[in-house]
């Protein structure tokens, strides 16, 4: 008996090894990509890197937890601005993933619960991608209905959003869930800034259309580089739902 209640405490910590919290997380990050440069040498034209800090890294590791499974691999990312990664299964510590850029080290926190499906919406803070903003958001599921169109505006302002007939405001850090109308087969789409004088001003125009087994999101994000000639960009994604 005394043997067994010894043995009690190495066996829960076994049980616990085993049953590492999991999740799924996906990212997307917004943004431009900085003027092309190059320069000739010897003749031969060659194209230069981008600064340092203009672009995100092209490929990101999640922390990977002494209690992982023993054939789990380094949840690992690819990165391209204005595409939406698939999905991949990480290890939550605290209800946080820890992401790691190969290169430079620590790049980001994300909040991510764990048994969540999260998508991770990350833009440059500042004028550098050396320490992303980030919001997360909950990744739509797999039955999600075609017909219901996300707007998620991380800007630094309101920006107005024309759908159909509707007028709607979007404020700064949130998100908006709009359904076409029963019957209509595709809603008009406009997204306008406010410009001197509070004069509203379009950014973007387009259709939202449904597609089985596809989601629309629009991710309204600051204009990147010096100067740009509106304040806002939209991004709109489309993509096969995917069920890690």
């Amino acid at each position: 008996m005394r043997s067994l209640l010894l043995l009690l405490p190495i066996l829960a910590a076994l049980a616990s090894a085993q049953e590492a919290p999991t999740a799924s997380l996906r990212l997307l990050a917004l943004g431009e990509l900085p003027p092309f440069r190059q320069e000739i040498r010897d003749g031969v034209r060659r194209e230069l890197d981008p600064p340092e800090g203009s672009v995100p890294p092209r490929t990101l590791e999640a922390g990977l937890p002494a209690a992982a499974e023993k054939d789990a691999k380094t949840p690992a990312f690819r990165l391209q601005l204005g595409m939406l990664g698939l999905p991949a299964k990480v290890f939550p510590a605290g209800g946080k993933v820890k992401l790691r850029d190969p290169e430079q080290g620590d790049w980001a926190e994300i909040p991510c619960p764990a048994g969540a499906k999260t998508l991770a919406v990350l833009w440059r803070s500042g004028d550098s991608w050396k320490k992303p903003e980030v919001l997360a958001l909950s990744d739509l599921p797999a039955d999600h209905d075609p017909r219901v169109f996300r707007f998620v505006n991380v800007s630094p302002q309101a920006v107005g959003l024309v759908f159909g007939e509707k007028r709607l405001q979007l404020a700064a850090g949130k998100t908006l869930s709009l359904t076409l109308p029963d019957g209509a087969k595709a809603a008009s789409v406009s997204v306008l800034f406010a410009g001197p004088g509070g004069a509203l001003k379009p950014c973007f125009s387009g259709m939202a259309e449904p597609r089985k087994g596809s989601a629309t999101q629009y991710f309204i994000h600051r204009a990147d580089g010096e100067s740009p000639r509106r304040p806002v960009n939209v991004t709109p994604v489309s993509g096969a739902l995917v069920t890690p």
